[in-house]
């Protein structure tokens, strides 16, 4: 099993996340998201989102539909990760 921890930034340190694997290889990371738009591009393999605090929604998508903590949020391949949020947000995020 890998136990390395990844540290990431994006947007001038405004998401920051932790990566890590599960025990069968599965990435996951940990994250937060301070208030603004994002374009993270398309997602290269299925992304579950669980909110855990905050709440996000989708750029471009009508009606505005909100992901309150609690909430999931799934992009499939290929799919265009832009959101947005209001207040800090923390995620969970299991990737395939």
């Amino acid at each position: 099993m890998n136990n390395k921890i990844e540290y990431h930034v994006y947007f001038d340190g405004i998401v920051q996340s932790l990566e890590f694997k599960t025990p069968d290889g599965k990435k996951v990371t940990l994250g937060v998201i301070m208030p603004g738009d994002y374009n993270f591009g398309p997602a290269t393999e299925k992304e579950t989102i669980f909110i855990l605090l905050g709440t996000l929604s989708r750029i471009g998508i009508q009606p505005k539909t909100f992901y309150p903590d609690g909430e999931l949020l799934v992009f499939e391949p290929g799919m265009e990760i832009k959101i947005s949020c209001a207040e800090p947000v923390a995620y969970l995020c299991l990737y395939g």
